[in-house]
């Protein structure tokens, strides 16, 4: 009975070291993924860093990209507000508007050479090409012009107006190619072709009298 405990005490020892044996195995293995565990951490830590520093760079960036945005869009403002001020006031006609003669802009003066006294009452008078343009075959001369070249330079237009009034202006325009809109300026001519019909109706006046003297 004696041999056979001892002999059970023996295997229980080989067992217990064997397992001895696994536990420290398990226990270095253990301390390899602690230390795996403690340089991932160390790695997240410095890209935390890292992360947090790029961050600030970024914002740093980022709000002098915002205070030049700022200054540039107040510079062109100031721009906008100069030039817009000098195309209103200028006493040539200056416009933008579709192939089909709607006015997308203008500007005073050609409200006054239209004789209105405010942009709406143009735009009700005058805003299709089909209202003012007094010879309707010269509109398609023009647009067939301008959708050939691109522009027209010093196209001379009579208008019509309300009273029964007519004026006449000199078209420079300019075809958008990527909006189709028509850039352009009008200058009045009319004091001009006033002037030239007097000189063609007082020389066509001398030459009847003059062929009235001859046949004394």
């Amino acid at each position: 009975e004696i041999d056979a405990t001892l002999e059970e005490l023996r295997a229980s020892n080989e067992e217990l070291y064997a397992t001895n044996e696994e536990l420290v195995d398990l226990n270095s293995k253990l301390y390899d993924a602690q230390k795996e565990i403690d340089a991932t951490l160390e790695e997240l830590r410095l890209s935390n860093e890292e992360l947090y520093s790029l961050n600030k760079e970024l914002e740093k960036y980022q709000n002098e990209l915002e205070a030049l945005v700022t200054e540039r869009t107040e510079e062109l403002k100031a721009s906008e507000l100069k030039y817009r001020y000098v195309i209103e006031k200028s006493p040539i006609g200056i416009f933008q508007r579709t192939l089909e003669g709607q006015y997308v802009f203008f500007n005073d003066a050609l409200i006054k050479e239209f004789e209105c006294d405010t942009k709406e009452e143009f735009l009700d008078r005058y805003n299709l090409s089909t209202k003012r343009w007094t010879h309707k075959e010269k509109l398609a001369e023009f647009n067939e012009l301008l959708l050939k070249h691109g522009e027209v330079h010093n196209f001379e237009v009579e208008s019509r107006l309300l009273d029964g009034k007519t004026i006449w202006s000199a078209l420079y325009i300019q075809r958008d190619s990527e909006t189709s809109l028509l850039n352009g300026f009008s200058i009045d001519i009319t004091e001009r072709k006033n002037a030239e019909r007097a000189v063609i109706a007082a020389k066509e006046k001398a030459e009847e009298s003059e062929a009235r003297y001859k046949m004394l």
